[in-house]
């Protein structure tokens, strides 16, 4: 899963730290990547890639073995994208997207330039061929828009490396 996010403020590190305490497989990821540089000099219109304007995108990827922990794993970063989620810019970095389906791939673009994407697809694949992978599908909606065999993994940095939470703060990660 993927968000992008203006800022790291406060708010947004301690839901971060916080989340990331509950981590529920140590194979998982918590990863920000700070945006800018190369990407912001060109044009939003472009490139297919979109939302060149946020300072950063957390990106939540779990993975695990035993496929009766599923659940568990699956609920955890579900909690953590939506308590990230109000403090996000709302945008998504489609690599990096889950199992959001067409909703999260719309995220992914501005309105003007999905629609420009549909108009693409139907004209070079309208019968929606290449479509393993985060899918804009043609006009006559054949295909999966999700990733097949897609799992989330997600990465964390231990929460006494950024020393104590703030003073007064509240979990915002509902616990497994």
């Amino acid at each position: 899963k993927t968000q992008h996010l203006a800022a790291l403020t406060d708010e947004v590190i301690d839901t971060v730290v916080d989340c990331s305490t509950r981590i529920s497989s140590p194979q998982s990821n918590v990863l920000i990547y700070q945006l800018g540089g190369a990407m912001r000099r060109v044009g939003e219109d472009a490139m297919a890639y979109s939302h060149r304007d946020p300072a950063y995108t957390l990106e939540l990827t779990t993975y695990w073995s035993d496929a009766l922990e599923s659940d568990e794993h699956v609920r955890w970063t579900r909690e953590f994208w939506a308590a990230v989620r109000p403090l996000s810019t709302g945008g998504a970095f489609l690599n990096f997207l889950g199992d959001e389906g067409a909703a999260g791939v719309r995220a992914a673009f501005p309105p003007e330039k999905y629609e420009r994407l549909v108009a693409l697809k139907n004209k070079y694949d309208p019968t929606n061929f290449f479509r393993l992978n985060q899918n804009i599908t043609s006009s006559e909606g054949k295909g999966n828009s999700r990733l097949l065999g897609a799992r989330i993994r997600i990465t964390s940095a231990s929460s006494t490396e950024r020393g104590p939470r703030s003073p007064g703060a509240q979990p915002v990660c509902g616990g497994l």
